[in-house]
């Protein structure tokens, strides 16, 4: 009895022992993934609170494509903060979806809030509140879908920015409401829109926000114009135009769409009123795009009014206002290319400091470490330099010959830059300024171009199309007799397959050169054909031919092995067909040079 009561007592010390020991086991995991869980969350916040950093440094970038080149480094740096999800990694990239917006790349835009909006999801999963941006990500998502007209995808996306915004955000709630108004607007709903309009703008005004209150009118004034209820855009503009009155805001816009319901309406005094006041705020404003909506409106009212000799005041003012745009939109891309220098330099910098502090810590672990484990790290170091050094070299080389390929791109005969420098001189001095104008407009144009491409090994057809008429308008300009023909086939203006730039245009130079100035009355013809995705350019001139140029044959020669050479090494790099075929015209006099070569499609 005595023994089975021991023993009894034996297997319940042993079965206490065992629970105890699975209750320490289980509190120590429990810990441990307390701990792991507190330092993923220290570790989120250090992340987050270092991109905001980096954030706030954006803000002094003005150009967008300078912008969207420094948010794409943060996202390729080591140990990328694009692995951490954070608050700020989702502000990053609705600030980039933006960027691609302002520059019209609706494919990069799309993928940027995507990723905002996946991002988003996982913090409103760790967090469930606010602090997961979820309700802007959603929003601008909206706006995407908007920007493609997927409009159920926009009203669902603008359901979900309400569903998951603050319920005492109402700035968020005014903007959805005011999204749910061009939805309606679409659907021909006007009632609907007008209730979610007034709806939005009674928000707008409650937060003193007069601005987007005025847009709201605005959007439902564009909806009636476009079904033709100019009454009804009048009467509301009428009150917009009112609110506006004592603010510091832009006026002329909406003085503008005044004047053109009263001018379908056929009150062209009460049109002229509005559109004088109208024209006084652009030019306060110093804005060229209100000024040119103004002057567009004026033409519509002397076109009712029969006045013909005001239209074309008009029509040389609109020219003269789309020429200054144009020069700004050089200016920024002038700009923004020297952004983009100044900071690749600095990330430059970084790196190398970045390389110095790598070494240092090699050194200190180096001098601490064992015998035996400094010689084995000495020989994994040895390595690892050996083998970064061979891809140095490597990379070396094939910066160089990229170099080389972007400067034979670049080739351009300082003779034509010095002629057509002289051209317009000699039309300032007999004071033909609107000449001497365009001139240096086309000239601008293409020196921009010819910069531009360096920088870039693949432009669209369309843009090296524009290029080439801009090069043959300039000789056009240069010589008053000369003449030229383009045969070009169908839609390539809008054409964005992608090809290599200035392969073509050093053929017209030689065509010119060589060929139209030996010619008695020459012409120089530009042909250029698409078959799938093969693109044939041909340039022929009705010079005297091969024979008498090779007398001077030296620049064409020059050129001609240039562009031999920037096609071999395309082909060998992309595993393209591209050839140079260059030989007397069959059918008449002068020479025929054709180049075949494939293009990258977009689509």
């Amino acid at each position: 009895m005595y023994q089975l009561s021991a023993n009894n007592s034996k297997s319940h010390t042993i079965a206490n022992t065992i629970v105890w020991l699975l209750l320490c086991c289980l509190a120590a995991g429990l810990n441990a993934c307390t701990d792991r869980r507190e330092q993923s969350q220290e570790v989120l916040a250090e992340k987050n609170a270092a991109l905001r950093i980096h954030l706030r440094e954006a803000r002094q970038i003005e150009s967008p494509g300078s912008a969207i080149v420094f948010y794409k480094d943060l996202l390729q740096t080591s140990d990328s903060f694009a692995h951490y999800p954070t608050k700020a990694l989702s502000v990053l990239y609705n600030r980039l979806f933006n960027q691609y917006l302002k520059v019209n790349n609706r494919e990069e835009a799309m993928n940027a809030i995507l990723l905002a909006e996946e991002v988003s999801r996982k913090l409103y999963a760790l967090s469930g509140n606010d602090s997961s941006n979820l309700d802007n990500s959603l929003y601008n998502l909206a706006k995407a879908h908007r920007m493609n007209e997927s409009w159920p995808q926009y009203k669902a996306s603008l359901d979900s920015a309400l569903k998951y915004s603050n319920p005492n955000d109402r700035q968020m709630k005014a903007m959805v409401y005011h999204g749910y108004s061009d939805y309606f607007i679409n659907l021909k709903a006007l009632d609907s829109a007008i209730s979610y309009i007034s709806a939005a703008k009674k928000i707008y005004l409650q937060l003193g926000d007069t601005v987007e209150a005025s847009w709201a009118d605005l959007n439902l004034v564009g909806a009636y114009y476009d079904m033709g209820k100019a009454r009804e855009a009048i009467a509301l503009l009428k009150e917009d135009i009112d609110m506006l009155r004592d603010t510091d805001m832009p006026k002329a816009f909406a003085y503008s769409l005044m004047a053109q319901g009263l001018i379908d309406l056929g009150e062209l005094n009460a049109a002229t009123a509005y559109l004088d006041t109208a024209l006084k705020f652009a030019n306060q404003e110093n804005s060229n795009e209100e000024r040119k909506e103004v002057y567009t409106n004026y033409l519509a009212l002397y076109k009712a009014q029969g006045d013909y000799k005001k239209l074309v005041i008009v029509y040389d003012t609109l020219d003269e206002i789309k020429e200054a745009i144009i020069n700004k939109e050089q200016v920024r891309k002038t700009k923004e290319l020297e952004e983009n220098f100044l900071i690749k330099e600095q990330q430059s910098k970084i790196s190398e400091l970045n390389l110095k502090n790598e070494v240092t810590r090699s050194k200190l672990i180096f001098r601490t470490s064992f015998a035996v484990v400094v010689f084995l790290i000495g020989i994994m170091v040895a390595y690892g330099i050996y083998q970064q050094l061979q891809l140095l070299k490597q990379k070396e080389y094939t910066q160089r010959i990229e170099v080389e390929q972007k400067l034979f791109g670049a080739q351009i005969n300082p003779h034509f830059i010095f002629n057509a420098l002289s051209a317009i001189q000699a039309e300032v001095l007999n004071q033909n300024t609107k000449k001497a104008n365009r001139y240096l407009a086309r000239f601008g144009r293409l020196m921009q171009s010819i910069l531009t491409a360096t920088t870039q090994e693949y432009v669209s057809v369309a843009s090296e199309y524009r290029n080439l008429v801009n090069y043959l308008e300039l000789q056009k300009l240069r010589f008053e007799h000369f003449d030229y023909v383009v045969e070009a086939y169908e839609g390539i203006s809008g054409d964005e397959d992608l090809v290599p730039p200035m392969l073509v245009q050093p053929l017209l130079e030689n065509a010119v050169e060589h060929g139209w100035k030996a010619a008695a009355a020459g012409v120089v013809t530009l042909s250029l054909k698409k078959n799938g995705d093969i693109l044939t350019c041909i340039v022929a001139d009705s010079g005297p031919g091969l024979s008498v140029q090779e007398k001077s044959a030296h620049k064409v020669s020059v050129s001609t092995n240039l562009i031999r050479k920037r096609l071999v090494y395309l082909a060998k790099k992309h595993k393209m067909n591209a050839r140079l075929e260059v030989k007397d015209r069959a059918d008449t006099s002068g020479v025929e040079a054709k180049i075949i070569l494939p293009v990258i499609e977009i689509f």
